[in-house]
């Protein structure tokens, strides 16, 4: 019966997110049910994570289940998710891994035709640290074998606050983000990968760190055109940050503030001795973010976008949001952040409700459809544009429509009334 109820409201909630987006931005969204648990059900595992081959895209729950979708079926509106085999039992054998709870997979990217995954490994009792597998492209079975994973590990019984994302760098390399995993100070020790974004190559245990004041790291992507790292962040209670890095230079590390600067608070507002959350990051000798989001808004994925979404070939990305059904300034939404041309400025920033934790997202190459893991519902689902831009100098189009601009924090409160009298 419990069940019965919450696919009622689940179908239901769709059906409202349907209506916002169909009739209040340019945008239309198709949903397709993933067979996982959703991120509530799983106590805080992530629901999944996806990835694209030229005709494939792949799907891993936050256990490492593997699921591929046919590219050529989306068009199609006929979805079918299709099994893949894994050697990955034998490989993770963390009993937790498989269990709810936040052990679990943190990433995964395709690179010269090998699937690298990153998770929670556990070296010893409570001591985990994030490490990297990788296994050939191969639909009938993945083969997973250990690229990355250094000796260090940390206590680590919340087992949150991870970072894991994964992205192709310079010379070979690759960059991983990592988080302080509840042991906050680690952030400001150059001897140690906490708390920091760090590049190695595969098969190879030693590390350089690109930047460091990192809390929780939970978005990653490399603009090799303008050689800039663009990181999301999970501050506190407040302050989630979008950061630029921008050359990076493991001679010239970075530092980004956590936990001697942050525009958020301690949970409960506490002080806490050697940690003091200094609101202003550059009078302490750190990297002011881009843009920060106080009240916090679940930030989690960064990807850039095509040049079609953007303006005489700017600076364009979006990032994603999570959140918990209570708005508190932009979760549950997709964020469209336009740069100037040294990256010093936000020229343009957008809204997009979505309603929906969104997990993980990624441009369809050669489209500006945007692929999205939402872990309310939860659901594969396909985000497409209907005339985004209304010219090619002002604002999107949907910042003239009224429910934007009567409350930003929560448009699909707004709409929510007019919603319910539609429903049988």
């Amino acid at each position: 019966m419990a069940k019965s109820v919450y696919l009622e409201q689940q179908r239901k909630h769709e059906g409202l997110v349907h209506y916002v987006i169909d009739n209040f931005t340019d945008y239309s969204i198709n949903y397709y049910d993933l067979p996982f648990p959703s991120y509530r059900q799983w106590r805080s595992k992530p629901t999944a994570y996806l990835e694209q081959t030229v005709d494939k895209i792949i799907i891993a729950s936050g256990a490492a289940s593997f699921l591929y979708i046919n590219k050529e079926d989306i068009d199609q509106g006929n979805v079918i998710f299709n099994s893949i085999d894994s050697n990955i039992r034998k490989v993770i054998t963390d009993d937790k891994f498989y269990r709810s709870g936040s052990t679990s997979i943190k990433d995964l990217k395709i690179i010269d035709n090998f699937l690298y995954l990153s998770y929670t490994k556990k070296l010893s009792d409570k001591c985990y640290n994030v490490s990297v597998l990788r296994s050939k492209v191969n639909f009938q079975k993945f083969e997973f074998e250990e690229v990355f994973s250094p000796e260090e590990c940390l206590d680590h019984n919340y087992r949150k606050q991870n970072g894991g994302r994964l992205f192709p760098y310079k010379n070979g390399k690759l960059l991983l983000s990592i988080g302080i995993m509840d042991n906050h100070l680690e952030a400001q020790n150059k001897d140690t990968m906490f708390g920091k974004i760090v590049s190695f190559s595969p098969l190879n245990n030693e590390y350089e760190i690109l930047s460091m004041g990192h809390r929780n790291p939970q978005g990653l992507y490399y603009d090799a055109e303008n050689d800039v790292i663009l990181n999301t962040e999970h501050q506190s209670l407040g302050g989630d940050e979008v950061n630029i890095n921008i050359a990076p230079n493991p001679k010239n590390i970075k530092n980004y503030g956590w936990p001697i600067s942050s525009y958020g608070s301690h949970y409960g507002r506490r002080k806490i001795e050697g940690q003091p959350l200094h609101d202003s990051h550059s009078d302490y000798g750190f990297v002011e973010p881009s843009i920060y989001f106080t009240p916090s808004l679940g930030i989690s994925q960064i990807v850039k976008a095509p040049k079609d979404l953007s303006v005489n070939n700017s600076n364009d990305y979006f990032v994603s949001s999570m959140g918990y059904g209570v708005s508190e300034g932009g979760d549950m939404s997709l964020h469209h952040l336009r740069y100037d041309s040294n990256y010093s400025k936000v020229e343009l920033y957008d809204t997009i409700p979505i309603g929906e934790r969104i997990r993980d997202l990624e441009f369809l190459q050669g489209s500006t459809d945007i692929l999205l893991i939402l872990e309310s519902t939860p659901a594969f689902a396909i985000l497409k544009k209907k005339n985004y831009l209304c010219d090619k100098n002002n604002s999107p189009c949907h910042y003239d429509k009224k429910y934007i601009l009567i409350d930003q924090t929560d448009p699909l409160n707004v709409v929510r009334e007019s919603y319910e009298k539609l429903l049988p």
